[in-house]
């Protein structure tokens, strides 16, 4: 009878990890394998490479100090999506301010991505990149400090960014030094119908895409992008 009892609870803690997907936590110090407790979290990239389609992350408060990349690849769903977010009360920061130039802070591949609520600083090259990304949605970030863009949105569409500051960021040709926030890659819309926005310091217009110098609370409607 036990057997069927154990069976049968089995069964319904796998349903119900499918349906509502796992919260897991991070932490600057975590080390657990699994962090699905608030008291022993894990650490941030390989919290990161476990999420599946419905999973949420919570990063407890303090200061992240990375290196590599933080690679966020998922196909998730319109009814599972996959959250990255501060827990609730806490400011977490990453920090790549040890990153080699050339490299990404955050790198973001797959749909219905959600990541919200976090500092990003001081990366090698851009602080978040929307690679081959659709349906995903960048909310509440302060992105700054960053060698190349602080945000920029390439092959894929239906991105939505809300809320987020990104200022501070250089990018490095060999003829100039210029200021850049946000980078639309070779946009096959007008421009009036992707964004609404106020920048402090307006808009350039580049060969391989759409500059803004410092962006204040920006707001992007759903756009489609492309190489």
């Amino acid at each position: 009878m036990w057997v069927k009892t154990l069976f049968i609870f089995f069964q319904l803690f796998v349903c119900c990890t499918m349906t509502y997907g796992i919260t897991r936590y991070a932490s600057p110090l975590g080390k657990d394998l699994s962090g699905t407790s608030v008291n022993a979290p894990g650490e941030l990239r390989f919290m990161v490479s476990k999420l599946q389609p419905g999973d949420t992350l919570l990063l407890l408060d303090g200061q992240y100090d990375l290196v590599n990349t933080v690679v966020v690849s998922v196909n998730a769903t319109a009814d599972k999506w996959v959250v990255i977010c501060a827990a609730k009360g806490a400011r977490p920061v990453l920090d790549f301010r040890q990153q080699q130039i050339n490299m990404n802070g955050m790198k973001v591949s797959g749909s219905h991505i959600l990541i919200k609520d976090l500092t990003i600083r001081y990366a090698g090259k851009k602080g978040v990149w929307l690679e081959n990304a659709s349906y995903c949605r960048l909310e509440g970030l302060d992105v700054y400090g960053c060698c190349d863009s602080g945000i920029q949105l390439r092959k894929g569409g239906h991105n939505l960014v809300i809320n987020c500051d990104s200022h501070d960021t250089l990018i490095i040709r060999q003829t100039a030094v210029m200021p850049m926030a946000l980078r639309i890659s070779r946009v096959e819309v007008p421009l009036r119908a992707i964004l609404i926005l106020v920048a402090e310091h307006g808009i350039t217009q580049t060969t391989d895409g759409i500059l803004f110098s410092v962006i204040r609370r920006m707001v992007c409607q759903p756009c489609t992008c492309s190489a």
